[in-house]
């Protein structure tokens, strides 16, 4: 049984490697879960990783405390993964990990791109193991971090399009890691995520539901990370890209069957 406390910088690619640990573990036989303390109100990750594996037991930031009386209860093997963003201080969760190690080993992973080897960054200090990755992370010192939900706007295609080409070519602020879920009029959610000195974005369809009738009211949201943000800019230009009640009635007006999916 193994508690893993993963950090590292924004992009380098935390999220997919708990997902492949996921994926390595899942017919073990052991409870596993997942917690990201510094999500705040932004479940991005948490969300798509329930989405994918939905025997999984999450924790959100306000109920990580939960999480003591879970591993108290469970009362069989299990295994799980704490994910520590980039913006929070590397000794936040100290108390939570000194009680969770009554019960069980907690490992301090920290996931670094192999560029930053021969660097000293805080990481260097704080974990107990590394693993250095392939991965170009252009900044990590002195960056910002900017979200927003989404829960209930509709994106025009075409102009999530636009923008998301804006975005990455640097029209506002320097980006290191762009990311979302974004709900189309035909009652699609897509995750689109870019990378800096990646090639390409990745635009991969959400598993859920189709939302055919009505303002989607489940989670989707952004979450930024770079330098030198332009923050109401950004703003004018995701409300620019939403549809208006009318367009999206008039959307959904040509779906015979409308459904009333479950809240995520």
């Amino acid at each position: 049984m193994t508690v893993t406390v993963v950090s590292g910088p924004a992009g380098v690619g935390k999220t997919q490697w708990i997902r492949q640990q996921i994926r390595q573990h899942r017919e073990s036989g052991m409870a596993l879960f997942y917690g990201a303390p510094g999500e705040g109100q932004l479940p991005l990750d948490r969300t798509l990783l329930k989405l994918e594996f939905p025997e999984l037991t999450s924790f959100a930031p306000d109920g990580m405390a939960e999480l003591l009386d879970w591993v108290a209860a469970l009362g069989r093997p299990f295994r799980g993964w704490i994910e520590l963003g980039m913006h929070m201080d590397l000794h936040s969760g100290s108390a939570l990990l000194k009680a969770l190690r009554h019960y069980v080993a907690c490992p301090q992973v920290a996931l670094l791109p192999e560029s930053l080897s021969d660097e000293t960054t805080p990481w260097h200090q704080w974990a107990d193991a590394f693993v250095w990755l392939p991965t170009v992370v252009t900044q990590w010192q002195g960056v910002q971090i900017w979200r927003s939900p989404l829960s209930g706007q509709v994106f025009d295609p075409r102009s999530l399009e636009t923008l998301w080409q804006e975005l990455s070519l640097g029209a506002y602020g320097s980006l290191a890691r762009c990311k979302g879920i974004f709900e189309l009029p035909d009652g699609r959610s897509f995750y689109l995520d870019f990378r800096s000195g990646m090639p390409e974005s990745l635009f991969l369809p959400v598993p859920r539901e189709l939302w055919q009738h009505g303002r989607p009211w489940r989670f989707s949201g952004i979450e930024l990370v770079g330098s030198d943000l332009q923050r109401q800019e950004l703003i004018q230009a995701i409300t620019d890209c939403c549809l208006t009640d009318e367009q999206v009635a008039h959307h959904q007006r040509s779906f015979l069957e409308p459904n009333y999916p479950k809240p995520l």
